[in-house]
C-alpha cells in the first residue's frame, strides 16, 4: 500500500506539476495579453486626453472670443440703448410740432379749397364781367354808330338851320312890317270910326307876340328846335353811357389787377405749403425708417445675447463675472 501511495502520489505531483506549468504559461499569456491591451488603453487614453485638451484650448479661446463679442456687444447695446432713448426724447418733442404741423397743413388745405372756390367764383365773375364788357363794346360801337349818324343829322339840320334862319329874319321882317302896317290900318280905321274909340282887337296880335313869342312860330322852326333838344339829350346820354363805361371800364381793370395780385400771393402760399409739406414728409419718412432700423438693430441684439446666454447655460464652466453681468442683463 506504501508503494502504491507513493506511487499515486509521484503520479499525483507529476500531474499537478504538469497542470501548474500549464496553469503558468496560461498566466503568462493572461498577463502578456492584459499587458498588452492595458499599453493600448493607456495609448489610447493619452490620445483622448490629448485630444480633450486641445478641445479644451479650442473652446477656452473659443469661450474668451465669445466673452469678448458679448462685451462687445453689450458696449454696443448700451450705445443704442441711449441713442434710443435720445432719439425717443427727440420723437417726443417733434410730436407736437407734427401734430401742429398737420394741422396748419390741414389748415391750409381748407385755406387752398377756399381759395379754389373763391378762385373759381371770381373767374366765373371775371368771365361774366368780360361778357359784359363785350356787350358794352357792342353797345359803345352801335352808340357810335348811332352818332355819327345824329352827326351828320345835326350837320343836315344845321344846314336847314342856317337856310331856315334866312327865311325866318326874312319873315319876321315882313311880319312887323305887316304888323305896321295892321297898326296903321288900325289907327286910320280909328281915326275914321264914328265914336272915336279904338277897337281892342287889333292890338291883340302884337301883344300876344310879346307874351309868347313861340306861338307864331313855324312848324320848321319848331321841329328844329325840337331836333336841337333830341340831339342834345341824346349827346348827354351819350355822354353819360361813355362815363359809365370808363369807370366800369377802370373798375374792371382794378378788379383784374387786385385778381391777379391775389392769384400770384395764393401761388407763392401754395408753393410754400406744397414745399413745406414735402419736407416735412421727408422728415418724418426718415425718422420712421430710422426709428425701424434701430428697433431691427435692438431687436438682432436682444436676440444674440439671448442666445449667447442660453449657450452659457448649456455648458458646464464656472460662472465669471462678465457671465453674472450677462445674465442680470437678460
Amino acid at each position: 500500500m506504501r508503494r502504491n501511495l507513493d506511487k499515486s502520489e509521484a503520479a499525483i505531483y507529476q500531474v499537478f506539476e504538469e497542470k501548474q506549468k500549464i496553469w503558468e504559461r496560461e498566466m503568462d499569456e493572461l498577463r502578456q495579453n492584459y499587458a498588452n491591451k492595458l499599453q493600448q488603453v493607456s495609448k489610447k487614453t493619452q490620445r483622448a486626453q490629448q485630444a480633450l485638451q486641445l478641445q479644451i484650448f479650442k473652446l477656452q479661446q473659443e469661450k474668451k472670443k465669445l466673452q469678448d463679442d458679448v462685451a462687445q456687444l453689450l458696449q454696443q447695446r448700451e450705445e443704442l440703448e441711449k441713442k434710443f432713448v435720445a432719439f425717443e426724447k427727440e420723437q417726443a418733442e417733434f410730436l407736437p410740432k407734427i401734430e401742429e404741423t398737420k394741422w396748419e397743413v390741414c389748415q391750409k388745405a381748407g385755406e387752398i379749397s377756399l381759395l379754389k372756390q373763391q378762385l373759381k367764383d371770381s373767374q366765373a365773375d371775371v368771365s361774366q364781367k368780360l361778357n359784359e364788357i363785350v356787350g358794352l363794346r357792342t353797345q359803345l360801337k352801335e352808340g357810335k354808330s348811332f352818332l355819327r349818324e345824329k352827326d351828320e343829322q345835326i350837320l343836315t339840320l344845321k344846314d336847314s338851320y342856317g337856310t331856315k334862319s334866312v327865311s325866318l329874319d326874312f319873315c319876321e321882317n315882313e311880319l312887323q312890317l305887316k304888323m305896321v302896317e295892321v297898326q296903321i290900318l288900325q289907327l286910320e280905321a280909328d281915326l275914321g270910326s264914328p265914336g272915336g274909340t279904338p277897337e281892342p282887337r287889333p292890338l291883340e296880335l302884337p301883344e300876344k307876340l310879346a307874351r309868347d313869342p313861340l306861338a307864331c312860330e313855324s312848324d320848321e322852326a319848331k321841329m328844329k328846335r325840337q331836333s336841337e333838344e333830341n340831339l342834345n339829350a341824346l349827346k348827354r346820354e351819350v355822354e353819360r353811357l361813355q362815363a359809365e363805361l370808363n369807370a366800369e371800364r377802370q373798375s374792371r381793370e382794378q378788379q383784374v389787377l387786385d385778381f391777379e395780385e391775389e392769384r400770384c400771393t395764393w401761388q407763392e402760399e401754395k408753393e410754400k405749403v406744397i414745399k413745406y409739406q414735402k419736407q416735412l414728409q421727408l422728415n418724418y419718412v426718415e425718422m420712421y425708417q430710422k426709428n425701424q432700423l434701430l428697433e431691427h438693430k435692438v431687436n438682432e441684439m436682444a436676440n444674440k445675447a439671448t442666445s449667447l446666454s442660453h449657450a452659457d447655460e448649456k455648458k458646464t464652466w464656472t460662472p465669471s463675472r462678465l457671465e453674472r453681468i450677462e445674465s442680470t442683463e437678460i
